[in-house]
């Protein structure tokens, strides 16, 4: 009776630890298949972010191609002599502060086009290069990249849509009252007294409004004159020198530049003048107007040629206020400054060329 009553007892207990056994590797294969649809998961999210990342890189070569492209295009417009007849320098003229020449400048600008065209995602940001680094990694890069993009297609070249004017119409009421004599006389002495105080109101004010439209005049006149001074001894009016605009500072000077991610140099073509919109811009020399409208990321632009190897360039113009075919002399009205283009805000952009070579435009002013 023991040995039955024992062997019933280790039956029970074998079937217990089977059954526990058993349980255990179910709970172990349903981790196991947990943690592989996770590891699948992130693989795919990480695939996800990846391939946005990548895309969105594509668009920046794209988009950064198609600006070096545009400033090539530019430099052809400079450099081109316009098959105007060109006249000698005077004599005593200075000499230029050349800086590189048209054809150095498009060759930089097509070796970064050939750097854009190998860099890799990889090599602009080096840590995204394999699996293992970490989803937060890649979805950053991801949004990143999404957010350059975004800023270089935001400053596509769209023209500013003038601003329109216009009257608020004026609306009539109408009340009807009922007629007393004695009201009415009373009424009638002050509204005569009330139109005797307005006529001598209104010509105290057309007297006002004379004065100050003299005045207006007066500075308006002054405001036109040419805002750089020179002497018709010892120096030619068709080569560029003095301010084109009063300006409070030059936001960006003549020079290279280091791009942050091709890591080639790319060179500032002229200066740019921080100024407030609608200041008046004025050519710097005599010359001939070859180009005066919407020019892509450089706005309204006007070059003009001063038919001695000379010519000056006016970007992201608010208005322009000459057209092709002028002929301009030094201090005349081209244009206002400006925020047209691809810009962050009113400025003139100028470039100085002589010839096929770029001269820094600091040196003339």
């Amino acid at each position: 009776m023991k040995q039955i009553i024992t062997i019933t007892f280790l039956l029970l207990i074998s079937l217990v630890s089977s059954a526990q056994n058993e349980g255990y590797n179910e709970f172990r294969q349903s981790r196991h298949q947990q943690q592989q649809e996770f590891a699948q998961a992130r693989k795919a999210e990480y695939e996800k972010f990846k391939q946005e990342y990548y895309a969105a890189f594509e668009k920046y070569k794209k988009l950064y191609t198609d600006f070096i492209n545009e400033e090539i295009g530019i430099i052809d417009l400079m450099a081109y002599d316009d098959d105007l007849p060109i006249k000698p320098l005077e004599k005593g003229v200075p000499q230029p502060v050349i800086i590189t020449s048209a054809k150095s400048e498009k060759q930089l600008l097509r070796s970064n086009i050939k750097a854009l065209s190998d860099l890799t995602p990889e090599q602009v940001l080096g840590s995204l290069s394999d699996e293992t680094d970490s989803l937060a990694q890649m979805a950053q890069a991801a949004q990143v990249m999404q957010q350059i993009v975004t800023s270089m297609e935001s400053e596509l070249d769209q023209p500013v849509a003038m601003e329109e004017q216009g009257m608020a119409q004026q609306a009539t009421k109408v009340v009807l009252e009922s007629y007393d004599p004695e009201e009415y006389a009373k009424r009638k002495e002050r509204i005569e007294q009330e139109n005797a105080q307005f006529q001598q109101q209104q010509l105290q004010e057309a007297e006002q409004q004379e004065q100050n439209a003299q005045q207006s005049q007066q500075a308006q006149e002054e405001q036109n004159e040419p805002i750089f001074k020179y002497t018709e001894q010892g120096i030619t009016t068709n080569v560029p020198s003095g301010k084109p605009t009063n300006y409070t500072r030059i936001s960006s000077p003549f020079g290279t530049r280091i791009h942050p991610i091709t890591r080639r140099t790319q060179t500032h073509k002229g200066i740019d003048m921080a100024a407030p919109r609608m200041t008046p811009v004025y050519a710097t020399a005599d010359g001939k107007v070859t180009f005066a409208k919407y020019n892509g990321g450089y706005g309204n632009f006007v070059k003009i040629n001063h038919q001695n190897g000379y010519k000056t360039a006016y970007a992201h113009l608010h208005k322009i206020a000459v057209n092709n075919g002028d002929d301009i002399k030094k201090g005349d009205l081209v244009g206002y400054v400006g925020t047209t283009g691809r810009s962050t805000g009113n400025h003139l952009h100028y470039e100085v060329y002589y010839k096929d070579q770029l001269v820094d435009p600091a040196s003339t002013l």
